[in-house]
């Protein structure tokens, strides 16, 4: 974000911009987690079944939600600044992982998504400078 563009936001744009960056990833990941939730809760074949499986309901409309408020991120900034933070993701659903649905965590996991989390770091910092 070059410094005409965050001068333009202010203080109070720049918080609600990273405030639905935040609530965009987070839904994402939410997204993610109750469509595995809906996979392991289906014992049916059939795609109704699936379909109004309460898991599935959720996954999309955090989906739908998500849509709604990465549409209010770009409004507010350059899409080259606010995709990387999607990246973010990748963590939220390792946890998610790992502490709700009890799957192991490698190592190979961890630095991935340090290398990740360092990507995301690297491109907000030049984006600002």
């Amino acid at each position: 974000m070059t410094g005409t563009e965050s001068g333009r936001l202010g203080v109070r744009g720049a918080v609600t911009a990273f405030a639905l960056i935040g609530a965009s990833v987070l839904l994402q990941s939410l997204a993610t987690l109750f469509g595995k939730l809906a996979g392991r809760f289906s014992s049916e074949k059939a795609l109704l079944y699936v379909v109004v499986n309460p898991w599935y309901v959720a996954s999309v409309a955090a989906l739908g939600l998500q849509a709604i408020t990465w549409v209010l991120v770009l409004r507010r900034l350059p899409l080259s600044f606010a995709y990387p933070f999607m990246s973010l993701i990748f963590p939220l659903n390792l946890l998610a992982a790992h502490f709700l649905l009890h799957e192991s965590v490698s190592a190979f996991n961890l630095a991935g998504t340090a290398l990740i989390l360092g990507g995301v770091v690297a491109i907000a910092r030049e984006q600002t400078e």
